[in-house]
């Protein structure tokens, strides 16, 4: 009962009247409270006291603990029926308050104490009234109490299915807010309940969840009854000669001194192992021992009773067995589902002393039918809800089409569970007519399940609801994932065009600076340079952003990269802000990424840093190692499971709304004013990471500050390092090339740059030219120079291939604005380049092939 739970003892002496009468009424009532091992005449007189006391000096919560103590001590005296009438005459009192946690636990304690005197029906009556709206004031954990002795009674009515919903609910909130005694309490009675209807490996599931809270009271009567039905459940799913060897420990470990209802249960479990194995004896004996000790516990007495009636009818001894069913039949804490067993072995009992072998196979047979119904209808239950859970673990990874497919599925599954179960019971029905005795058990059973398929249709809209509200949230991710996997191929698409057009800049300025040119015009193309270096790192974020720039990426320690930084960084804030810099990192840890984007992508996030704190604030840089769960953390980091790098830049500045921390990885998106930023600061560092192999999530809240988190896969440091090679520069001058560009202005340009380092250039416009020009004609070339996007069948890449097959002793070098190559093998040349990169990238071009 939820009213019996143990606090501290208290020492008054019951048999001193002027003592008691002396005492103030609320130091009373908690004392008798508080004394919870007691029960003898002068403990009841002292407890009746308080309560006449109660009647005219307090209405309140005291008059409702009074009451609870004179109640309590007639049921450890056995006297269910005046402790009933104790509950109900309090409740009815004109004093009584409505809405008092005091007055919720009397009404709780009375339809327990309905239910143990076998009256199921009306505790679940009283029950369904107590928790239809209980009052705010009453303490969450007594109602999660009445809600588990709620359960009871729905299991004691022929509703296991319906109370291991209730019972599941309950036990999942005291996990989330109880404390360990509060959970292991809980948790045995799920787990009894479970073995019960044989749902055992879902038992067993709820023991592994149940292990921290058993760890922490290892020593309590709750934590000793799962560690009975731990052992039973070895035997019902694995062996069962090693789970009658662990109950014969348990009982040998627990000595003579411990609690007579865990060593009798102990004994019981031992008897049904026996009794599964064929040792009809030694589950005879083991069961008589159970019910010597269970003798004074009104419920477990009568389920080892019929356990001894089951034994001893196995090895037809009769009287024994009829002996067991006549103290079931006479004791009045039996519910209907005990009834229904009881009705079954009599009825067997009464086939074994008749001689009617035929009788009695048909009888067992039949029986084994109705437990095979029974089965299905607990596995119809239970597929409902693993096909919900595997269907929400696979909506977590799919697409929004996929997700409601998986859905339609589930929902299908269930209702094929539950026809299939429908046709079951139709022809056990027809085979039940035979054997009158078990008809009335067939239409209760037929009662409940209309009741049990309501209660599923309810829990799978809720379910289905739920699901849905998941598809919503995923969509809008994969659509911000689409929006901005769009933008970056547009943004790519434009700074291909871009770089083509700062090339052609790039060259005819190198050609004019080398030129004797006046003063006005030499300023003229100082300025020229400028711009041309400013447009270049403009495009350079646009392809960062893209995912496209070309990453020369390596393995870095942090603690050398964060010493060389610092610098770096203290003049990205500027004076005024206060600056802190910390690394948690192992020494061996590092991570694989290009360390001048790195560095550019960390001066991006402080400066925006600095700017949001205005001058004057907090910033700083952690470096540390976390690991990821990706089923955990799939909302909200796209990265696969395992460790990575975390580098979270944190202000106390301005902060972003939620609609600015949306939009602010996309380019020319910015908060700060038009002429301060261009926007491509955040989207350049975003398409950084994720070509990197990480990911950024940003939190802001606004006049709070912000805080950005970026995630890169970690590497093991390796201690060898390379040394540098020094390569010959070869001469170019008299080398023959072939050309493949497809803008002309930008080709002509080449030519002349070409042509300037004494190089003789043969232009075509394409891959399909090219290829046509080389297979017509013997090619005395040095080298191909190729851009990588060109229109027609080969572009730079397949026109680099088809040389490699064909004319392998003539290299090629590929050249592109849109690195849309990141990762290839083969040499790239990134456009805008200088002359001094054109020279480099052409010698190692033609001391490699020589190699």
């Amino acid at each position: 009962m939820a009213m019996l739970a143990i606090t501290a003892s208290a020492a008054v002496d019951w048999s001193n009247s002027e003592t008691i009468d002396g005492m103030p009424l609320a130091e009373l009532v908690e004392a008798v409270r508080q004394d919870l091992g007691a029960s003898g005449d002068d403990y009841l007189a002292a407890a009746e006291r308080s309560l006449e006391r109660a009647e005219t000096e307090e209405g309140g919560r005291l008059y409702a603990m009074a009451c609870a103590g004179v109640l309590r001590t007639h049921y450890r005296r056995g006297q269910l029926p005046v402790a009933i009438d104790v509950a109900e005459r309090c409740l009815a009192h004109p004093v009584a308050p409505n809405d008092d946690s005091g007055y919720f636990n009397l009404r709780n304690g009375l339809a327990t104490l309905q239910l143990l005197s076998g009256k199921p029906q009306q505790a679940l009556s009283t029950f369904e009234i107590l928790l239809d709206d209980p009052p705010d004031s009453v303490d969450p954990v007594i109602v999660r109490r009445a809600q588990g002795n709620y359960a009871g009674a729905l299991k004691h009515t022929g509703q296991p299915l319906q109370a291991l919903s209730v019972l599941s609910d309950v036990l999942g909130a005291a996990l989330e807010n109880g404390d360990a005694y509060e959970q292991v309490g809980f948790g045995n009675n799920l787990v009894l309940l479970l073995e019960e209807i044989e749902l055992y490996q879902d038992a067993n599931d709820w023991l592994t969840r149940l292990a921290p809270a058993m760890a922490a009271v290892p020593e309590s009567v709750p934590v000793q009854s799962l560690r009975l039905h731990e052992i039973q459940l070895h035997g019902l799913l694995h062996d069962q000669a090693e789970a009658i060897a662990g109950f014969e420990r348990f009982i040998a470990e627990t000595g003579p001194a411990a609690n007579d209802v865990l060593v009798g249960s102990a004994h019981e479990f031992l008897a049904d192992a026996f009794y599964d194995v064929g040792d009809y004896a030694a589950s005879t004996a083991a069961a008589l021992r159970a019910v010597e000790l269970l003798r004074d516990a009104p419920i477990e007495i009568v389920d080892a009773q019929l356990t001894l009636a089951r034994a001893a009818l196995a090895q037809e001894d009769f009287e024994q067995a009829e002996a067991a069913l006549r103290f079931v039949r006479d004791n009045p804490s039996k519910g209907d589902v005990t009834l229904g067993t009881l009705a079954m072995l009599e009825l067997e009992l009464a086939l074994a002393r008749s001689n009617e072998p035929v009788l009695l196979e048909r009888l067992r047979s039949l029986l084994d039918e109705r437990d095979a119904l029974e089965r299905d209808k607990r596995r119809q239950f239970t597929s409902y809800f693993d096909a919900k859970l595997e269907a929400a673990a696979k909506a977590a990874q799919l697409e929004h089409l996929e997700r409601r497919q998986v859905l339609l599925e589930a929902e299908a599954a269930a209702s094929a569970a539950r026809e299939q179960s429908a046709r079951r019971v139709r022809n056990v029905t027809i085979i039940s007519v035979v054997f009158g005795a078990l008809m009335l058990s067939l239409i209760g059973y037929l009662w409940s399940r209309r009741r049990f398929d309501a209660a599923i249709q309810a829990q799978q809209r809720e379910h289905m609801g739920r699901l849905e509200s998941e598809v919503r949230i995923q969509s809008a991710a994969l659509a911000k994932r689409a929006h901005s996997e769009a933008l970056g191929k547009l943004t790519g698409n434009v700074a291909h065009d871009f770089n083509n057009l700062l090339q052609i800049v790039s060259l005819a300025n190198e050609r004019f600076s080398a030129e004797p040119v006046s003063d006005l015009a030499a300023r003229l193309l100082k300025g020229s340079n400028e711009a041309l270096s400013s447009a270049s790192g403009i495009v350079r974020r646009l392809l960062a952003y893209a995912r496209q720039q070309e990453l020369h990426a390596q393995p870095i320690a942090l603690a050398p990269f964060i010493d060389d930084c610092k610098a770096l960084f203290e003049a990205a804030v500027g004076r005024g802000i206060a600056l802190t810099v910390r690394d948690s990192t192992d020494e061996t840890i590092g991570v694989l990424v290009d360390p001048a984007q790195l560095t550019s992508a960390l001066i991006n996030l402080l400066k925006n840093a600095a700017d949001a704190v205005g001058g004057q604030g907090q910033v700083a840089v952690e470096f540390s190692e976390v690991e990821i769960d990706r089923e955990l953390s799939g909302r909200v980091w796209q990265l696969d499971s395992g460790q990575y790098i975390q580098v979270l830049v944190t202000d106390d500045g301005c902060g972003m709304s939620e609609e600015q921390v949306q939009r602010a990885t996309e380019p020319f998106f910015s908060t700060q004013s038009e002429t301060s930023g261009t926007g491509l600061g955040l989207s350049s560092v975003y398409g950084f990471v994720r070509q990197s192999g990480g990911d950024l999530v940003i939190d802001s809240t606004p006049s709070v500050g912000t805080r950005i988190a970026l995630r890169f896969p970690a590497v093991v440091l390796s201690e060898a390092a390379s040394k540098p090679v020094v390569i010959d520069q070869p001469e170019l001058d008299g080398a023959r090339a072939l050309l493949v560009e497809d803008n002309k202005t930008l080709a002509d340009a080449l030519v002349i740059k070409l042509q300037g380092l004494g190089v003789s250039t043969h232009w075509v416009a394409s891959g399909d030219q090219a290829i046509e020009h080389l297979g017509s004609d013997t090619p005395d070339y040095d080298f191909v120079l190729s851009d990588v996007r060109m229109p027609g069948d080969y572009d730079g890449f397949a026109l680099a291939d088809w040389m490699s097959n064909h004319l392998p002793e003539i290299p090629v070098l590929l050249m592109s604005g849109y690195s849309e190559s990141a990762g290839t093998a083969r040499q790239l040349l990134a456009k805008p380049f200088s002359d001094h990169e054109l020279r480099a990238a052409l010698a190692d071009l033609i001391v490699t092939h020589r190699q």
